[in-house]
């Protein structure tokens, strides 16, 4: 028998206007209580429709990146959608082993000024064939903090209202969204970067920060790997990466591998224009 994947789209919006984007985290969870993460960004459009995408297994060997589809009904407060196709995918398994979410008519409500949906799902083969039901269970701001840690560089994070904090791990690839930060305890005199496109090569732009000032202006993403060499003088050093757009396909993803010595992290990360990323290093102290 072979393992059925589930791509999930979800979607929702508290208060929208016009051609406004949107970015949410959460969790499918299945009946046997396995949970797949999920991220979604979309626009809602002039006539009421939806378009984005939705990211599923965030953190796993099965990610998967898909264009989502749907519309909403502001009188009813409720919302459709769908997935159509698949950008990308780590994954391994043949298209008919995937699974697609569709939800109808979802009704969505805000709760102590964060975004809540949280219902049933029906997922179906790309025949159409019913594969698998569900729950879904979304909100805005999911595994936020409010404070930084102590070390933050707060040039870099200036703009920042919310941070999402995941340890850098030689083992894993680190996938970073939207606001996230990345952090570690850094052994070199310098930070060795090498940036690229793994994924589609889209024309991705980016612009990376190093405290607070312009290190990297407007560079376009290729299956080339741009090195850069970034001294760190000083005990705490952020870098910020800005989406200056999204490319041709959605989001805008940068590949990124950072040596210290001997050690090797790799970073991939995933964001909509005009949003960011932060990787924030700590000198090892002697």
């Amino acid at each position: 028998m072979k393992p059925t994947f589930l791509i999930l789209i979800v979607i929702f919006f508290p208060l929208l206007t016009f051609s406004q984007s949107y970015e949410y985290k959460g969790v499918l969870v299945l009946p046997d209580s396995t949970e797949f993460s999920y991220y979604v960004s979309f626009s809602v459009l002039e006539n009421d429709s939806i378009q984005g995408y939705s990211i599923t297994d965030v953190y796993g060997e099965h990610y998967t990146k898909s264009k989502i589809s749907g519309y909403i009904n502001y009188s009813t407060r409720r919302i459709s959608f769908f997935e159509s196709e698949i950008y990308y995918t780590r994954s391994t398994a043949q298209l008919e082993d995937f699974c697609f979410v569709h939800v109808s008519n979802v009704t969505y409500r805000l709760f102590q000024r964060k975004s809540i949906i949280e219902g049933n799902f029906k997922a179906v083969y790309k025949n159409n064939k019913e594969c698998v039901t569900g729950t879904i269970k979304l909100t805005g701001n999911t595994h936020a903090q409010k404070n930084p840690p102590s070390f933050v560089v707060p040039e870099v994070l200036e703009h920042q209202d919310l941070y999402v904090y995941r340890e850098l791990d030689e083992e894993t690839v680190t996938v970073l969204l939207s606001g996230d930060t990345a952090k570690t305890v850094w052994l070199d005199e310098s930070i060795i970067m090498e940036v690229w496109d793994s994924e589609i090569v889209d024309y991705d732009m980016i612009s990376i920060y190093v405290n607070g000032q312009i290190f990297l202006s407007r560079y376009v993403l290729t299956d080339r790997k741009q090195v850069i060499q970034i001294p760190f003088t000083t005990d705490v050093l952020g870098i910020k990466i800005v989406a200056i757009n999204e490319g041709t396909i959605p989001p805008n993803s940068a590949s990124i591998l950072l040596r210290d010595r001997n050690k090797r992290y790799q970073l991939i990360s995933h964001i909509p224009a005009g949003k960011e990323v932060v990787l924030l290093f700590e000198k090892q102290t002697k």
